[in-house]
């Protein structure tokens, strides 16, 4: 795709989508130039703003539609990261994605993590659920947590055809009102669990594949059979594909995450008070400026 500016068509960019609104730290080669950095403006920027070394994103988030059910809103009283986090009482609340390719993991590897803060844990035998495809009680997977016979656990269950076919099984210690960082890892055929950067029991090992689910993807429910809701507040909720972000003990993130090209969906829960507006940040539809020689080029992201 053509850097455009002042001076015409100076190099060109690879890549014709860029999924995040923060390139990796690593220099990047933009159209032939090594260049560092990046910050977002709301506003078109001029070579001052940008400096000599670096980029500016100037967009606004394009990524998949969310739709909020029940009374799952937006909540500034509870956050992690940025002043706010989704509330989900339980009761009706969850949201809904359209089925996607984005969804479908097959062997490849990929990680699920989130900022989770329980308001009531589940009871002997209930299980809240965090996120999931679900056609029906032979054919889903989901990621949940479950209360069994009074000892807690984390796991990440896949069934096709009415058979068990991945199984990954995690026991933590969990208290309410609480923030915990939580990931769902698969490496090849490795399975991991982690909560707040430390792996829970063992790696689990299985080569089954993730089928592909003609589903919606839902958060914080499972399905109309079992509904599973999930009861607290839920922040920075994130899809990675193709990626297995931790394979041992982390420290867990410290900001909001920037998305890159791995990234399938970012929920950073943001917005106003009692909003049920749900954004998905993992693209973005605008321009991202470079200052070269004290010409402001640009490149369309689209």
């Amino acid at each position: 795709m053509p850097i455009r500016g002042g001076g015409g068509v100076v190099g060109t960019h690879g890549a014709e989508k860029h999924t995040g609104d923060v390139i990796p730290d690593a220099d990047q080669d933009f159209g032939g130039y090594r260049l560092k950095g990046l910050k977002r403006m709301n506003t078109i920027p001029v070579a001052a703003d940008i400096g000599t070394d670096g980029l500016v994103l100037y967009g606004v988030d394009s990524g998949k539609t969310v739709t909020a059910y029940g009374n799952a809103q937006i909540d500034t009283a509870q956050s992690k990261f940025s002043g706010a986090s989704g509330l989900f009482d339980g009761a009706g609340d969850y949201l809904s994605l359209a089925d996607s390719a984005d969804w479908y993991f097959g062997t490849g590897d990929f990680t699920i993590d989130f900022w989770v803060r329980f308001n009531a844990l589940p009871v002997s035998g209930g299980v809240q659920n965090i996120v999931c495809q679900f056609i029906d009680s032979n054919n889903y997977w989901r990621f949940s947590l479950y209360n069994r016979a009074g000892t807690l656990e984390w796991h990440f269950l896949t069934r096709s055809g009415g058979v068990d076919i991945i199984y990954v099984p995690e026991n933590p210690t969990l208290l309410v009102n609480t923030w915990y960082h939580v990931a769902l890892v698969r490496s090849g055929n490795s399975f991991y669990i982690f909560q707040d950067g430390t792996q829970l029991g063992t790696t689990d090992t299985d080569a089954d594949s993730v089928p592909d689910l003609a589903a919606t993807l839902k958060i914080a429910m499972l399905g109309a059979l079992y509904e599973y809701y999930f009861n607290g507040w839920l922040d920075e909720v994130r899809i990675s594909k193709g990626i297995a972000r931790w394979t041992s003990n982390f420290t867990p993130p410290t900001a909001s995450y920037k998305w890159d090209a791995y990234t399938v969906l970012l929920l950073h829960m943001d917005g106003t008070d009692g909003s049920q507006t749900f954004i998905d940040s993992s693209a973005i539809t605008g321009r991202l400026y470079v200052n070269i020689d004290g010409f402001v080029k640009y490149v369309e992201l689209t």
